[in-house]
């Protein structure tokens, strides 16, 4: 006679600490890989006249769970071979994922995407040491009635040169006071500027009309055009602006340098590691992997667009990993 107990045990175990992080950082890369493609995807869609359209993930929460089970069977009787018994069991980690996201509508979509960018976000990010060339070029509508027109904008490509020479060489800085509700900016150059330093500033005096030659500090303001000689005349472009000229290499591949700031490309496969890659209508667009210029200016872009953003939505998202 064979007596067979089984015996089966389901029970909750406490997750080790290499599970919670292991899973924080699969959403950190989660949620890092789509908001560049949702942005690369308006751009591509923005360019086929379609309005762009963006979701924020409001919370994030997940329920991780470890289930152990084992069962037993125990022979007491005489059997017809010469095992005695057998055990086994099995683990089995459950993950339940919760993600909210809100959509960017009404008075937010047209703050945060249609309204100019506020100044002391454009000139903090230059301050903190990011290419002022690669920046005007992005967010700079004009200065000092020099347009930034995408298509003709040699004079303010210059301009930018020569600002990116004069920032490399540390011949300027960029200082910002707050005031109470407002604030005042101020373009101060080095007064210990080398020859070619001060050559480089008589040519920015002369492109920008600054003819008081014998100060170092200029006042920094936000119209389309100078009161006096001693004031930098500054307007930024809007979310909106930026990403329609991104898009110009969309539909116009062969623009110049000063033109294309970011390279798309498109077909009917993907290469392999893209820097970021999305999908439109059937057809793939993405920006190669190793092409620094247009990372940086899409990085770039992207970090406008959270920053400017900081205040629209609410709060960044809440991450939240329980273990049950």
């Amino acid at each position: 006679m064979v007596i067979v107990l089984s015996l089966n045990l389901i029970s909750c175990f406490t997750l080790p600490h290499h599970s919670i992080t292991a899973s924080q950082l699969e959403y950190h890369e989660h949620l890092r890989t789509s908001k560049r493609a949702e942005l690369l995807y308006n751009i591509v869609a923005l360019q086929h006249n379609e309005a762009p359209y963006f979701l924020s993930a409001s919370s994030i929460l997940s329920q991780l769970s470890k289930e152990g089970s084992v069962s037993t069977e125990l022979a007491l009787g005489p059997a017809s071979d010469s095992d005695l018994g057998s055990m086994g069991g099995s683990i089995v980690l459950k993950e339940s994922p919760t993600i909210t996201y809100i959509p960017l509508q009404g008075e937010n979509y047209t703050r945060l995407l249609l309204t100019p960018l506020p100044p002391p976000l454009v000139l903090a990010l230059v301050e903190s040491g990011w290419p002022i060339d690669l920046l005007m070029q992005l967010s700079v509508r004009s200065i000092n009635g020099i347009r930034n027109n995408n298509q003709d904008s040699g004079d303010f490509y210059e301009l930018t040169q020569q600002l990116k020479l004069m920032q490399k060489q540390h011949d300027f800085a960029i200082k910002i006071q707050k005031q109470q509700d407002s604030f005042q900016a101020l373009f101060v150059t080095n007064p210990a500027l080398n020859t070619l330093g001060q050559q480089r500033m008589q040519h920015l005096r002369s492109k920008l009309g600054l003819n008081n030659a014998t100060s170092n500090v200029f006042d920094i303001k936000f119209n389309e055009y100078p009161a006096d000689s001693n004031e930098l005349a500054m307007v930024t472009r809007s979310l909106f602006e930026i990403m329609t000229q991104l898009g110009q290499s969309v539909t116009a591949p062969n623009l110049t340098k000063e033109q294309q700031l970011v390279r798309v490309f498109s077909g009917n496969n993907v290469p392999a590691n893209p820097y970021v890659f999305t999908r439109y209508r059937n057809r793939f667009y993405w920006i190669e992997s190793g092409d620094t210029s247009s990372e940086k200016a899409f990085l770039l872009t992207q970090l406008l667009l959270e920053l400017n953003n900081s205040n629209t939505i609410g709060t960044s998202p809440i991450l939240s990993i329980g273990a049950l």
